[in-house]
Order: structure tokens, then sequence, then C-alpha cells
């Protein structure tokens, strides 16, 4: 049952990136068009890129976490034991788990504090741009226990 969830979650997650991925190509498009071809940059066109490269790249590592995409270094691999490995795995989730929860916790409260300002060019609360903060903070913690439920 939870792998069901996890799974749609996860499948969410990588169509709303591929979505927020082509509306960035759209818009640089248009900014380039804009600049280029009509002498007229919209104001618009670059703060909208910087809110959804910033929700992009946040969400992504819940993805890089869930599918063991992120970087690391295989030598330690060579080197330590198996055991040793499993052990280091653990720590890492320990970590990223903390590191997680700082997120949602910090990033809220940052979000709250944004609240007062707006983002130039979209007029639109500069909340919507540090809520990616505590978002992907949450879909990191889901996609964490996903992994640890694998391990168990």
């Amino acid at each position: 049952m939870l792998n069901k969830i996890a799974e749609k979650i996860n499948k969410a997650l990588h169509n709303l990136c591929k979505l927020l991925l082509l509306i960035q190509v759209i818009v640089v498009s248009y900014v380039v068009y804009g600049r280029f071809i009509l002498n007229k940059t919209p104001a618009w066109g670059e703060p909208t890129v910087l809110l959804l490269m910033v929700w992009y790249s946040l969400l992504s590592t819940a993805i890089a976490i869930r599918d063991d995409a992120h970087i690391r270094m295989n030598i330690i691999d060579m080197i330590l034991p198996e055991k040793g490995l499993k052990v280091l795995e653990k720590v890492n989730y320990l970590i990223i788990f903390v590191f997680s929860i700082f997120m949602i916790i910090q990033g809220y409260k940052v979000s709250v504090l944004a609240s007062m300002s707006v983002l130039p060019g979209l007029y639109i609360r500069t909340s919507w741009l540090f809520g990616a903060v505590p978002v992907a903070g949450v879909f990191m913690v889901i996609a964490l226990l996903g992994k640890v439920r694998k391990m168990i």
C-alpha cells in the first residue's frame, strides 16, 4: 500500500519537474526572442525562470534520493567492507533526514518572513520562492522513509 503511494508521489514529482523544466525553456526562449528580436525584454521573464529553477532544483533532490541518483564517491565502496558500507549508508540516511527536517522547519520560518515582500516583475509574494524549501524537505523525508522501509 505504502509502496503504491510512494510510486504515485514519485511519478507526480517526475512529471512536475518535467513541466517546470519545459516552462523554463519556453520562458527563456521568449525572453531571448524579446531581447534580441523585439528589443523589449519582458520584466516577468527572469523572475519566473528563477522561481521555476528553485522549485525544480529542490524538488528533484527528493527524486535523486529515491533513485540513488545523487553524486557519491565510489572509492569508499572499494575500501570499506560490506558491513561498514551498510553502517555508512544508515548514517548517510540519518544525516539527510536531519537536514530534511531542518529544511522543513527553517524553510517554513523563512517563507513566513518572506511573505512581507514581493518578487519584482511577478508581483507575487516572495514566500512562493522560499516555499520550495519546506515542500522539498517533506518530499525528501517521504523518499527517505521509502528507502529505509526497503532496507528493513
